[in-house]
């Protein structure tokens, strides 16, 4: 049963990876908005981010991204976007529904277990759901954040 996790994990991951040449026009396009709450931060200043689902339907997401959160945090590099996956829970992952209408904050605070400071760079916050009460992998869609930056 283990295996059967793990291989439907690998492959959601796989196919849910962002390109790194995404246009920023996936932002508009969704019904999702997610926003830091600062345009900059210091390099040991807790990061917040708000999810805001403003369709009409609940959405749905996996967690044990970032933190361990369902925002998957990207790091700007010269190749391009670079995941930070820094979740080692021994567990599977498991779905997160955001109601019709709602918010969810998350807040990546860099003594938490699991959690990794941000160096010095040029960041972004993802999301990848689906639309209604159970997550469908080969139906995800990408919600993306403005860029921030830690100093």
């Amino acid at each position: 049963m283990m295996y059967i996790y793990l291989f439907f994990f690998m492959n959601f991951f796989m196919a849910c990876s962002t390109p790194s040449n995404e246009s920023d026009s996936a932002k508009s396009e969704s019904g999702i908005e997610i926003k830091s709450n600062k345009a900059t931060y210091d390099e040991s200043e807790k990061i917040v981010i708000t999810v805001w689902n403003r369709m009409e339907e609940p959405v749905t997401t996996m967690d044990q991204h970032t933190n361990c959160s369902i925002i998957l945090i990207e790091q700007q590099k010269e190749t391009g976007w670079q995941e930070i996956k820094n979740c080692t829970l021994n567990a599977p992952a498991r779905e997160v529904t955001i109601p019709a209408g709602s918010k969810e904050t998350i807040e990546l605070i860099s003594d938490q277990p699991f959690a990794t400071n941000l160096t010095i760079g040029t960041y972004r916050a993802t999301l990848v759901y689906t639309t209604g009460e159970h997550f469908k992998p080969s139906q995800h869609q990408i919600a993306i954040s403005d860029i921030f930056t830690v100093e």
